[in-house]
């Protein structure tokens, strides 16, 4: 989704244009007030990682400075900002700040900013609103114009969508105002923070002017119209439309309100009741966070799981809609999600899926193209996006996928997966073609040159059938030799006849072996049985199109797309070393060894024999004072010493101790009498007492001793 600056110089609108558009923020108050607007009918309450909204201050011309004065001072008040974008394009706090700054002057000079902003997050409707308003504040009404027809059906934004209204009713007429509210219902309208325009739409209604009764009439129907449509909504404030309206029937005819109230009354409880269900899916929802890739930070790490179940949700029907309206509903909700979620390739790709599930394979496509578009290094998208097109039998559709990923991108594993791809759905001739242009290492795995099996290995079958590791080197055998049919036969042998805890390796072994060389049919069904015997194991959407398009330790996306998906596959090592002996091609899961925990072998201390005392201190580099084992108080004092190399005299340590050896000693203080006695007697207090004489008996016996 990109945006140009060819926004051109302002036109003017017809007379008195200007007159309703000075009424643009200060519109006449009706059944509801505009400017009381709670936080229900805003997009959900602000959080963290909302963005808090930026105020657009009109450009006052009258005290106007120069426009180069104005670049000049917004260039200082924002250097700072702009070295932390030069350092990091996504940061949304510095960008922020540039567009507080910018909105305080000339259109001439914020709207730089503006496209700056907008390019890097295309999809934050509510900065496409203070673009535009900006704008209207300067009376660049071709500039309004142009902004609005080129991003209007992109951004499903209420903010924006609202602003879009407001303007056409304050500077066309009625008949295009009443256009642009029913364009922005039939978009929006459905949406749980669309309470606003509806209440605009009335209100803007209820104030056209009438001549007649007849036009009277023709106005109420209107209104009557637009309010049983709105309380079928589960949306915020529903509670105070419904209020609105039966104050509409009663003011009219108390007793012909009687029989639309009740006829309406059960949808409005229905909607009311679907409302109260919906809000807690939209709790921890961020709608206004501004577009970034996935990242790690605390309250944009758990979104795409939240849009997830809001979709699931939805699926479920809870309006009772019929088939194609719930499929516009599930269509809507993903389009409201990728608002903030645009970099994340898990929403593109359950959003085409389940528009091909649903049988549109033409909005399937045209979503993967928006896909590749928001994220055009993503590899996987691609990948899954000609497999899309395999699927429905459009082999040439899925081809020019992969010819324009290698012009964009010649990665190795392209090359990989399109070869793949031709062998399944061509000869060996065009394969050979695609061979040379990748000029890569494997087209002895096609050759199909018939070997003689190996008598060992068929002999060594009748005695280790049920030895996963046997089966596993036949297995790699047979694929030297491309004996692709004994090879599935082997498969389907060893997945039925060993253990369920033997059979996961040999279970992936499959997998990858019907990567390589099945087609999309075959690969899809296996994927499906290794679903059924290991459920816990079972990765599925987006995760599942990752691991088949992975070749070795080349990846369809990057590590952080990977932890976006919201199960992680394993660490980045991990990942990188499933597969490290390029001779077994179907080194992939987890390795026998790697079953048991193992120790830290960078701690350990090599044996040195020896004198002591010639020894090297020899220590790992991370912590210098841990080669040998010391008490906890010591140990503590040596992490806080300086663990740089000692560099002054050095200590003669034998010679220190024979001079404290040598040195003499003062006497010891002289010890009062009676106090020597206590401290016999505590002595002897401590002494097991001997049968017949208890401390009593030896203090007497001791005082007789001394008068003798």
């Amino acid at each position: 989704m990109g945006i140009r600056n060819t926004i051109g110089k302002p036109k003017s609108l017809p007379e008195g244009s200007d007159e309703r558009l000075s009424r643009f923020h200060n519109l006449r108050a009706g059944p509801f007030h505009r400017n009381k607007r709670s936080k229900e009918n805003s997009q959900g309450p602000m959080s963290e990682v909302d963005h808090k909204p930026v105020i657009a201050t009109p450009f006052n011309s009258s005290n106007a400075k120069s426009i180069q004065e104005q670049i000049d001072q917004l260039r200082e008040k924002t250097s700072k900002a702009e070295v932390r974008i030069a350092a990091d394009v996504w940061d949304t706090e510095a960008w922020t700040s540039l567009v507080l700054e910018a909105q305080k002057m000339d259109i001439e000079v914020a709207r730089d900013v503006y496209v700056r902003f907008l390019k890097v997050f295309p999809t934050a409707g509510r900065y496409w609103k203070y673009y535009a308003e900006h704008e209207m504040a300067s009376n660049n009404h071709a500039n309004v114009t142009a902004i609005f027809t080129e991003q209007l059906i992109k951004i499903p934004s209420i903010d924006f969508w609202k602003s879009y209204v407001n303007y056409v009713q304050n500077t066309k007429s009625p008949e295009e105002a009443t256009k642009a509210y029913e364009a922005a219902l039939d978009r929006l309208g459905g949406d749980i923070a669309s309470t606003p325009i509806w209440i605009d739409y009335l209100n803007f209604i209820n104030e056209q002017p009438t001549k007649n009764q007849l036009d009277e009439g023709q106005k109420n129907s209107q209104l009557r119209r637009i309010y049983q449509r709105a309380i079928e909504v589960p949306m915020h404030k529903l509670e105070d439309i419904w209020k609105q309206y039966d104050a509409f029937e009663n003011g009219l005819n108390k007793t012909l309100a009687k029989q639309p109230l009740t006829v309406c009354q059960p949808k409005f409880m229905n909607a009311k009741a679907i409302y109260r269900e919906k809000k807690r899916y939209y709790e921890g929802i961020h709608r206004n966070m501004l577009p970034r890739p996935p990242s790690a930070i605390k309250g944009e790490d758990n979104q795409p799981s939240l849009w997830k179940g809001l979709v699931a949700y939805e699926k479920t029907n809870p309006q009772r809609l019929e088939p194609n309206a719930v499929k516009n509903k599930i269509a809507f909700t993903y389009n409201q999600a990728l608002l903030s979620l645009y970099h994340y390739p898990e929403i593109w790709y359950e959003y085409a899926e389940e528009e091909a599930a649903q049988g549109r394979a033409e909005e399937s496509a045209k979503v993967y193209e928006r896909a590749i578009e928001a994220i055009p290094d993503c590899l996987l998208l691609y990948f899954a996006y000609a497999n899309s097109l395999e699927t429905q039998k459009n082999i040439k559709g899925a081809k020019d996928i992969y010819e324009r990923l290698l012009k964009r991108k010649p990665d190795p594993l392209v090359y990989v997966e399109y070869m793949q791809f031709i062998i399944r759905t061509e000869d060996l001739k065009a394969f050979r073609l695609l061979f040379k242009r990748a000029r890569a290492l494997i087209e002895w795995h096609r050759g199909k040159d018939e070997k003689v099996a190996n008598n060992v290995f068929t002999l060594g079958m009748s005695k280790y059938s049920r030895e996963a590791a046997y089966i596993s080197e036949y297995l790699k055998f047979l694929l030297h030799l491309n004996e692709e049919r004994n090879i599935r036969v082997l498969f389907e042998k060893a997945v039925s006849g060993l253990s369920r805890e033997e059979a996961l390796e040999i279970w992936n072994m499959y997998l990858t072996f019907e990567y390589s060389y099945g087609d999309l049919d075959s690969i899809t069904k296996l994927e499906k049985r290794k679903a059924a015997a290991y459920p816990e194991l079972y990765l599925n959407g987006i995760l599942s199109v990752a691991h088949r398009h992975r070749y070795h330790d080349l990846w369809p996306c990057s590590f952080a797309e990977l932890d976006s998906f919201g199960k992680p596959i394993s660490t980045p090592e991990k990942l990188a070393d499933d597969m490290k002996d390029d001779s077994d091609p179907f080194a992939t899961g987890e390795k026998m060894e790697n079953k048991y925990p193992k120790p830290d072998l960078t701690l350990m201390i090599p044996l040195k024999t020896g004198d002591p005392a010639s020894l090297p201190f020899e220590a790992p580099a991370s912590n210098p004072y841990m080669a040998v084992n010391l008490p906890p108080d010591v140990n503590a004092l040596l992490q806080n010493l300086p663990q740089t190399p000692w560099q002054g005299p050095m200590v003669d340590v034998e010679g220190m101790i024979a001079m404290l050896m040598e040195t003499p000693l003062p006497p010891p203080p002289a010890v009062d009498k009676r106090k020597r006695e206590d401290e016999e007697e505590m002595e002897n207090m401590n002494e097991p007492v001997q049968h017949g004489r208890d401390i009593f008996t030896q203090r007497q016996m001791a005082k007789l001793s001394k008068t003798r």
